[in-house]
């Protein structure tokens, strides 16, 4: 299921970027198969009572630190 997901965000003509967080060290591999970014999430921020919005304002603190890099819009895509 999740590469649909990952196919279909790559095929968009509206995704310019697209990032995978996880802290599952097998959809970091499928990540890396499909050249996709990925982005290691902390344990704390992926318990089933982790919020949502918290992994995402990991990446984008991630992609701060890292790249210099703040989307103007996220899409974020759950495969579950």
């Amino acid at each position: 299921m999740i590469a649909y997901a990952i196919e279909a965000a790559l095929q968009s003509v509206l995704v310019d970027r697209l990032v995978i967080s996880s802290d599952d060290p097998e959809l970091a591999r499928l990540a890396r198969d499909y050249g996709v970014e990925f982005v290691e999430r902390p344990s704390e921020l992926a318990q089933d009572t982790s919020a949502f919005e918290d992994s995402l304002r990991q990446v984008c603190d991630t992609l701060l630190e890292r790249d210099r890099y703040q989307p103007e819009l996220i899409l974020a895509m759950q495969a579950n």
